[in-house]
């Protein structure tokens, strides 16, 4: 019997335009595609967030990301591969929205570099993908709250 294919989608994002020419697109891609390889799975779309901030940009001004699920609804991919989990949303309560959306739509999700599909059928596991958006969200604002101090830290002057 021939087994096909499980058809997936990638999805890849970088918050800075730059990271797009440097090791982090060509990286998730060659991860994804890697474990595509190695778990059946047949890449049939590529969605490309470059210099898009998944903290500071909500999902309905996300087009690449409306992109997806919108060819989710019809059916075009039965699994999207990301790179992390943190890839989908860096925002506590769109995180779990979004990974629902997709969920209504057949598709599971997984996080390739984790090795975990982003499961939300039980109560607990609900909670857990909260859980890990608030923590996706701490990392922005973390990061934000390091840039900022840091660029108003001005060296000691030296004599």
């Amino acid at each position: 019997m021939l087994t096909l294919p499980k058809r997936a989608a990638e999805l890849l994002r970088v918050s800075d335009r730059s990271q797009m020419h440097e090791e982090d697109i060509p990286t998730q891609r060659e991860t994804t595609k890697r474990f595509a390889l190695e778990h059946g799975y047949e890449i049939v779309k590529s969605y490309i967030e470059a210099g898009v901030s998944a903290y500071r940009t909500g999902q309905e001004e996300r087009e690449i990301l409306q992109n997806a699920l919108k060819d989710a609804r019809k059916g075009e991919f039965e699994y999207l591969l990301l790179f992390k989990a943190d890839r989908l949303s860096r925002r506590a309560f769109e995180y779990p929205v979004i990974l629902n959306a997709l969920h209504e739509c057949g598709v599971k999700v997984i996080a390739v570099a984790e090795n975990r599909e982003l499961v939300i059928d039980e109560q607990y596991q609900k909670l857990i993908r909260f859980i890990e958006g608030w923590q996706a969200e701490m990392g922005s604002v973390n990061t934000s709250l390091r840039v900022t101090l840091q660029g108003k830290m001005k060296p000691a002057a030296t004599e």
